[in-house]
This record gives structure tokens, C-alpha cells and sequence, in this order.
């Protein structure tokens, strides 16, 4: 049986969402029908007719573009609106990619958790072994 909680349309997003976490050290929000609005809102979106999230826009822009003053940074967030937006195709893939993906993702994350492990291993025994082969304690 298929519920809000391990639905494909929950799932995907939040396998996702851990992926970009762990790579890209990004924090994700999943605010589906649990969204507050205003300027300390979840988004800081004043209304669901706001179709990007300004404040947080800006102080990326800037970081992106430090030398960039800041009026024509406004003057490009003020054009954004739901309406360019609404221009840019999004394709979505079917269900069955999605959960392709979301498989192959979740092995990729258990092989990378194995490999950060045996980082940490072979860290442990180097820090060990190198000061006695270096001190000669240790023959080769």
C-alpha cells in the first residue's frame, strides 16, 4: 500500500535531497503542504504565488558574484517571477526512471559509506605504522 510517507513522489525527492547533502553539503527543505510563509517562513516566500524563494537568493548571488553591486542583483531578482519561469520546460521522468534512479543511488551511497569507513581504517593504520617506520622501530 502506498502512503505519504513511502510514496515514490516523497521517496525520490528525499534520496535526492541526501545525495546533494552528502556531495554538495546542501541543505534541502521538503515543504510540501507544511510551508509557512513570510519572511522567517520555511522559504521565505511571502505566498504560494512566489515562485522563487528571495531571501536566500540575494546572499547567493552575492557570493556568487562578489565583485556585482548590489542594485543590479536586485534588478535581476525583480525580474524573476513566476512568469520566466513558467518558460523554462521541466521534464520530469516517468515513475519507473525515478525509482531506477533511486535504487541505483542508494547502493552508490552504501558503497560510499563502505569506502569512507575503509578511509578511516587505513588512516588509523598509517597514523599508527609511520612514526615506527620512521623511527626505525618498525624494519622493512
Amino acid at each position: 500500500m502506498i502512503t505519504d510517507i513511502n510514496s515514490e513522489d516523497r521517496l525520490v525527492p528525499q534520496t535526492f535531497a541526501a545525495h546533494l547533502a552528502k556531495v554538495l553539503d546542501w541543505e534541502s527543505v521538503y515543504a510540501y503542504k507544511a510551508e509557512t510563509f513570510g519572511p522567517n517562513g520555511t522559504l521565505g516566500r511571502t505566498s504560494e504565488r512566489d515562485a522563487v524563494p528571495v531571501r536566500d537568493l540575494d546572499p547567493a548571488l552575492e557570493r556568487l558574484n562578489p565583485d556585482l553591486p548590489a542594485s543590479p542583483r536586485q534588478q535581476a531578482i525583480e525580474r524573476l517571477d513566476s512568469s520566466v519561469l513558467s518558460e523554462v520546460l521541466i521534464l520530469v521522468p516517468p515513475i519507473g526512471v525515478q525509482g531506477y534512479f533511486r535504487d541505483h543511488l542508494a547502493l552508490l551511497h552504501s558503497q560510499w559509506d563502505n569506502l569512507e569507513q575503509q578511509i578511516g581504517k587505513l588512516r588509523a593504520a598509517r597514523d599508527l605504522l609511520l612514526p615506527r617506520l620512521m623511527s626505525g622501530e618498525i624494519a622493512v
